[in-house]
This record gives structure tokens, C-alpha cells and sequence, in this order.
């Protein structure tokens, strides 16, 4: 159970666009089925060196975790050179990890109109404002997905992060929770792009934009129409951002896509097993080939 839009083995994309890549990397390959792990690292290959090394960002795609513990899950970046990066996903304390996967990003590291960061909170309900070292000329696109998470395993899982307040100098990040969860920690990473680039858009989809919350469900399917034309092939980047899972069960999310144009594509959130999936939602970056 798995994303269905791997752009290669280890997450290394087929076909190398200019000067973006994007690409997948779980811990399948890395583990016993039905046996926990806690942490696996993975080189990831890039299509051509970069000078100087490129920005590199992941987010969370894939969850699979017994619910006999609390979860605890960060995806983390080791390290970035020219040609090749590390990363790793890890849990820690008791958590019971089966699987988990993560979605990468690569962008020209010079380019100025690409601005990152991250930021975590111990608070259930917490803002931070952010503001960008230089002015954008336009209004810019902000993305923010989890970078970190660790919920208590007596009570549901049920976090939200979003932007707001979006101006050409900043913004505010936004972690939510509700009814009696537990928060230990949540952390955010959060990307600017530019609106008006050629070849790269991004955007949120979620369960709650075709369902209700209730009654749950185990598959959700919907479409993401672009606003710009991607002739080369769209390749899209994955991010989880809101979860609302009963603690009754396993915690099982998968993110994917299939039927991706040169205009759109479908989106999936799904689950299995007994897990009772009531919402979910992510954030995705579009790059042309």
C-alpha cells in the first residue's frame, strides 16, 4: 500500500526536468512486513549535479502505525550536495512504526523567489508569523505540511496545518487540533513559490472537499484541475497536511495521484484495514517534466 505515482526507483525521476525534481522515497523496501522499524535512511540520486547544491525539501505521504503506542513519525534531511541528498524517516520512544513515506522536492537553491522554513509547537492550537527576508514583487504561494508529528495515543488523531493571511511579506502558519487530543509535538515545513512561474504551481486537496467527515471511509478520490498548462508532464509533490483518524484503530493514510495531464489530475487518500478514517488532506507542488 503504497503511492502510485513513484517517479522512479528510490525516488529518482525518469525524466530530469531543468532545474526541478521531485520525487518518492518509503521504507518498504527497507523492512519485514508486519515486523516495526525505527528509522531508515536513503540516499536519493539526483538526475544531473547541481552547483551550487539545490533547496530540498520533504514532507509525509504514507502512514502506517500500530495504535497500541502513541505515533511519533519525522521525516528528516541529512544532508544535500551537488548530486545527491539523505534522508531518513525515524520514530522514537515506543512508537510502533510499520511503514511510512515521504515525498521530495528539489529546487534551484539561488533562486530567490523560492523561500523556506520550518517551525514546531507543543501548543494544541498555535499561529506563528512568518516574514520573508526580501518583499515578493506579486502575491507568492505558500504550501505548509507536517515535518514532524507526535500525538499522544489516547485520544484520536485529529491535527490541521494551514497558512493564512498570505501578503508579499509574510504570512501566519496554523496548527489546529480538536476534541480531547493529545499533542506532544507537531512540526511544520513551509515553502514560498513563485504564482506566476511557468512550469510550477501548488495547491491543497481534501477528503472534505467531495465527503463529509462522517461516516468515514476507507478511499476518497477527487480532481485537482491546474491553473497553468504542464506539456511536459506533470510531476507532483506530495505533502500530508490534516489527519482525523480514530484512535480505535491502526493509523493508515496513503497520498497518490493517477490520470495525471497536462491540465489535471486525481488525487487519492485512502486507507485499509479496520482504520476509521474520517478526513485527511494534503498540499501539492506541480513541476513540468
Amino acid at each position: 500500500m503504497y503511492p502510485k505515482n513513484s517517479t522512479g526507483g528510490g525516488g529518482t525521476l525518469a525524466t530530469p526536468p531543468s532545474n526541478m525534481e521531485i520525487g518518492v522515497y518509503n521504507t518498504i523496501p527497507d523492512t519485514t512486513p508486519g515486523a516495526p522499524t525505527t528509522s531508515n535512511t536513503k540516499i536519493i540520486e539526483f538526475s544531473k549535479e547541481y552547483k551550487p547544491p539545490p533547496g530540498f525539501i520533504v514532507g509525509l505521504n504514507f502512514l502506517d502505525f500500530d495504535n497500541s503506542h502513541s505515533l511519533r513519525i519525522k521525516p528528516a534531511i541529512h544532508a544535500v550536495i551537488s548530486k545527491q541528498a539523505v534522508v531518513s524517516l525515524s520514530s522514537w520512544n515506543n512508537t510502533v512504526q510499520y511503514n511510512s513515506g515521504l515525498s521530495w522536492f528539489l529546487y534551484p537553491s539561488d533562486d530567490t523567489n523560492f523561500k523556506k522554513g520550518s517551525w514546531s509547537t507543543k501548543d494544541p492550537r498555535a499561529q506563528k508569523e512568518i516574514t520573508f527576508d526580501k518583499e515578493y514583487p506579486e502575491l507568492p504561494t505558500i504550501v505548509v505540511f507536517f515535518s514532524t508529528l507526535a500525538l499522544d495515543k489516547s485520544a484520536h488523531t485529529r491535527v490541521a496545518v494551514f497558512p493564512t493571511d498570505i501578503t508579499t511579506k509574510g504570512f501566519k502558519i496554523n496548527v489546529e487540533t480538536w476534541s480531547e487530543i493529545k499533542l506532544e509535538e507537531v512540526g511544520v515545513t513551509w515553502l514560498a513559490l513563485p504564482t506566476m512561474r511557468p512550469g510550477l504551481m501548488a495547491g491543497t486537496f481534501s477528503t472534505l472537499d467531495v465527503r463529509p467527515a462522517e461516516p468515514a471511509q476507507l478511499n476518497t478520490q477527487g480532481v485537482a484541475e491546474f491553473t497553468k498548462p504542464f506539456p511536459k508532464g506533470a510531476k507532483v509533490f506530495l505533502g500530508l497536511n490534516y489527519i482525523d483518524v480514530d484512535k480505535s484503530a491502526h493509523t493508515r493514510i496513503r497520498l497518490s495521484t493517477s490520470n495525471v495531464t497536462e491540465r489535471q489530475m486525481d488525487w487519492h487518500i485512502d486507507s485499509w484495514g479496520d482504520t476509521t478514517l474520517r478526513a485527511a488532506g494534503a498540499a501539492y507542488i506541480v513541476i513540468d517534466g
